[in-house]
């Protein structure tokens, strides 16, 4: 039964937790990454089910230097198609004064990040499509470039979804 409802119409258990959405979040800081090369997990997952369409907010705290950031890209289930917007602070730069990058990033595509706080912000709104095939979206990320101090993801990092309509 669609939104909005109408005062006497049932909602069942399923309808409501749907539209109320859930949330992942780090309990904990994740391991440093001092290279560019290998994409890592956050560590922030969602699953997600076959040919439905979901709605991601994303909230990235992290720290590295100026010079190493951060790069940050989605793996998806086979066939999902992402549209995501992506706001942080520009690549190379502090985040204390640096430049604000705003892009529209597909599926896959790697957006950079800089550094240089304790507590830098990476920030995405996303719309997830999904074909034939139910799995796990999972944020992945590695430095933007090689530094010995190590971008970490902190604890108060977080994706809340929510399942908005089959397809």
């Amino acid at each position: 039964m669609p939104w909005p409802y109408r005062p006497g119409d049932p909602i069942l258990d399923a309808e409501l937790a749907l539209a109320l959405g859930r949330r992942v979040e780090l309990s904990a800081d994740t391991a440093g990454v001092t290279s560019s090369t290998t994409l890592v997990t956050t560590g922030l997952v969602v699953p997600v089910a076959a040919s439905a369409q979901y709605d991601f907010r994303v909230r990235v705290a992290y720290n590295s230097s100026q010079t190493g950031g951060a790069r940050f890209a989605w793996t998806a289930p086979t066939g999902a198609a992402m549209t995501r917007h992506v706001l942080g602070v520009a690549d190379g730069q502090n985040a204390a004064s640096g430049t604000v990058v705003m892009r529209a990033r597909d599926t896959g595509t790697e957006q950079l990040a800089g550094g240089g706080l304790t507590f830098a912000s990476y920030w995405e709104d996303i719309r997830v499509v999904t074909g034939a095939t139910a799995g796990n979206c999972t944020l992945m990320y590695a430095q933007a470039n090689s530094n010995a101090t190590a971008t970490i993801i902190r604890a108060l990092s977080f994706v809340e979804y929510r399942r908005v309509t089959p397809v």
